[in-house]
């Protein structure tokens, strides 16, 4: 629990995270973070940028959202890109079932998000 920032999808949020991530012991303190949000993993690293923290060198930091910013950032932010397109057909096909009075859940179709790996982590 002492690892987990709390936040709300904010670019601030992302910056508070890095202000409870400086403050941890220095020997517990994590090599990577998975930020829940594009937005809150670029305003940790530019809290991170403004601090002297290198980034990925210091800490990798992982996105979620692949947000059009994430790939013109310095350094590009690695991300997790969600299948949007296909979420809206199904999402549209779903309700033109439903209102033609099937059923709306007739089957599952598994999407797939995708890692986008960039500049803003290491190779283990």
């Amino acid at each position: 629990p002492s690892l987990v920032f709390s936040g709300d999808f904010s670019f601030e949020s992302g910056e508070r995270a890095f202000s409870s991530y400086v403050k941890l012991d220095p020997f517990v303190r994590p090599t990577a973070l998975f930020a829940a949000s594009d937005l809150m993993a670029l305003g940790f690293m530019r809290r991170a940028f403004l601090n002297g923290c290198s980034i990925p060198e210091e800490i990798s930091v992982v996105g979620f959202d692949d947000i059009s910013i994430a790939s013109i950032t310095h350094p590009q932010l690695t991300t997790v890109r969600h299948p949007f397109i296909e979420m809206g057909e199904e999402a549209m096909k779903h309700l033109l079932r439903k209102l033609n009075g099937g059923n709306p859940v007739d089957h599952d179709r598994e999407l797939k998000n995708t890692l986008i790996v960039r500049e803003t982590t290491l190779k283990v």
